[in-house]
């Protein structure tokens, strides 16, 4: 079992433990094996931690600072595992907000033979962690409301300009940004700073994957240049449409 901690300031903000015991509860309900699983939630002496499933192995930024280009293969199990949790996830109501490497652990599921030979195709299982962590520091209502909160690398316009309504959508464009990275190497807005990480999410257009991978195949690269556009009304309405738009 793992336990996080959440930061003792929150504790300072009037609704919190409302808002924490809200979120908690509903993510505790989320059963996927794709989805790290909540057992218990509260508070100690004013501090607020959720113990959690204990997922084996590295998350999946280790995996992507390790080799700079991933094997399409490879990334076609991880964006699998992906969707899948996430539209189990939006089919509750619920939106991740913060889609990004750091939050996919990857849990080695290969058996090794004698020989030393890989007896199994998919070497991990991608599991996505840290739902309702973003909602309960951000605040609010609602698991869909507003409010900017997130990693800029992977945060949708949306998201950025704190649209009072943040739906699935938001989940897809930052899954498209993991998906360009892992296949290129690079993000596809790198900035100098924050901020203008920020404008090119608003107003610039990504690049065609190809462009550094010339490998990919086209229905590949143009999924995930849907899955960013900039209006979520151009995206994916569902991860797993995203998903059979790549095949």
């Amino acid at each position: 079992m793992a336990v996080k901690i959440l930061p003792a300031r929150l504790a300072e903000e009037g609704d919190f433990r409302e808002r924490f015991e809200r979120e908690a509860r509903a993510i505790a309900l989320l059963k996927h094996p794709n989805i790290v699983q909540v057992y218990d939630f509260g508070d100690c002496d004013g501090m607020y931690y959720m113990a959690m499933e204990y997922i084996p192995g590295r998350d999946l930024a280790y995996r992507m600072n390790q080799a700079r280009k991933l094997p399409l293969a490879q990334v076609w199990w991880v964006a699998s595992d992906l969707a899948s949790a996430l539209d189990y996830a939006h089919g509750r109501g619920i939106v991740h907000r913060d889609v990004k490497p750091s939050n996919v652990l990857l849990e080695p599921i290969a058996k090794i033979d004698r020989a030393g030979s890989k007896t199994a195709s998919k070497l991990h299982r991608a599991v996505l962690t840290d739902f309702g962590i973003a909602k309960i520091l951000e605040g609010g209502d609602r698991s869909t409301r507003g409010g900017m909160f997130g990693t800029v690398e992977y945060m949708s316009p949306e998201q950025i300009r704190a649209e009072a309504e943040i739906d699935g959508r938001a989940d897809i464009y930052a899954m498209g940004v993991m998906l360009f990275e892992m296949l290129t190497g690079r993000l596809p807005f790198p900035a100098e700073n924050p901020s203008a990480m920020v404008i090119a999410h608003l107003d610039t257009a990504p690049p065609d994957p190809r462009e550094f991978s010339p490998e990919l195949p086209e229905k590949v690269a143009l999924a995930i240049l849907r899955a960013m556009a900039k209006p979520r009304e151009e995206r994916f309405s569902t991860a797993k449409e995203f998903i059979r738009a790549m095949r």
